[in-house]
């Protein structure tokens, strides 16, 4: 009784799981790879915003540098 049981359904019940894996595998890429492109995203502009500071810093730092050597008696 069992073999016919399983004479019957072992093809569908393999295709079923290797079709389940293969689409979890699939959604699993796709959502790492999103993930990831979402971490780089946030990477460049946290680059950016810090560069852009550091570009307003040193401008001051060389209008500081200016007015002090401006100001001083030779």
């Amino acid at each position: 009784m069992q073999t016919q049981f399983y004479k019957t359904f072992t093809r569908p019940v393999a295709k079923v799981t290797l079709l389940a894996v293969f689409t979890y595998q699939v959604v699993y890429w796709a959502w790492a790879k999103l993930e990831a492109d979402e971490v780089r995203v946030e990477t460049d502009a946290t680059i950016a915003e810090l560069e852009a500071q550091v570009g307003a810093y040193g401008a001051t730092k060389a209008r500081e540098a200016g007015k002090e050597s401006g100001s001083k008696p030779k």
